[in-house]
């Protein structure tokens, strides 16, 4: 789980829940894409991929392999109760084994990630949740895996509560993320309304009405949105699942 470097007599613990954190508080608002930055490297989804990806790997050392878009399926077969919600894992980390197949390791990790920056809220919620069950899903798979969800956004609309249009009804889904919060410019944590249920089917809002997502645990906390800039819309959650 920790990865040792030393600096003269000091071994120093490097956990990887850690490394993410220490990420997001001190790299995360030098290199995400603000109207006051105009030297920035995070600007989609795939560039905060790359971006943390290197971070992660970087701080762990020589002894992990850090890998993007590696597939579940691939790697360790069918899940036996249910389909794979997903398939590829944003990133994926394994501690280095010469006398284990990567599938036989028992040290990884996996984390999602999500930067949506074409609205589309329900939607993206959606897929929120659908992160959070593939990280499940890898969990129960994989038993000591260690899972996480990262999710930027740059739009008040994922994480405060709106007035539904005349004739329209507000969704389900909204109170999974949004809250009752109306004071934005506030820097402290943002909690959405109600905690994602487990035992429950949660349908996609729009679109097919078939895909359906059941979380397998139920979360220990609600989604809460932390402040990134002086921009108030700009906030992040990170969970381990």
């Amino acid at each position: 789980m920790f990865n040792y470097h030393d600096y003269g007599k000091k071994e120093i613990k490097m956990d990887i829940k850690e490394i993410i954190k220490d990420f997001l508080d001190k790299e995360l608002l030098k290199k995400l894409e603000t109207p006051n930055n105009k030297d920035y490297d995070i600007y989609n989804e795939f560039s905060l991929q790359h971006e943390l990806g290197i971070y992660i790997r970087e701080k762990l050392g020589e002894n992990y392999k850090v890998q993007f878009e590696r597939n579940a399926k691939k790697l360790w077969g069918v899940f036996e109760k249910e389909k794979w919600k997903k398939t590829e894992m944003d990133i994926f980390v394994y501690k280095k084994n010469n006398k284990k197949e990567v599938k036989d390791i028992d040290e990884i990790y996996a984390i999602e990630l999500k930067f949506p920056r074409n609205k589309q809220y329900p939607e993206q919620m959606y897929s929120f949740i659908k992160d959070i069950k593939f990280m499940q899903q890898v969990k129960e798979k994989k038993h000591y895996a260690r899972t996480f969800v990262l999710t930027i956004v740059d739009d008040l609309n994922f994480f405060t509560k709106l007035e539904p249009k005349k004739g329209e009804e507000e969704k389900d889904i909204y109170k999974y993320f949004r809250s009752k919060e109306t004071n934005i410019s506030s820097k402290d944590e943002i909690q959405a309304e109600e905690i994602i249920p487990s035992a429950k089917d949660i349908g996609k809002p729009t679109g097919k009405k078939d895909d359906i997502t059941t979380l397998n645990q139920q979360l220990t906390q609600k989604i809460k949105w932390k402040f990134i800039s002086n921009d108030p819309t700009y906030r992040y959650y990170f969970m381990e699942i």
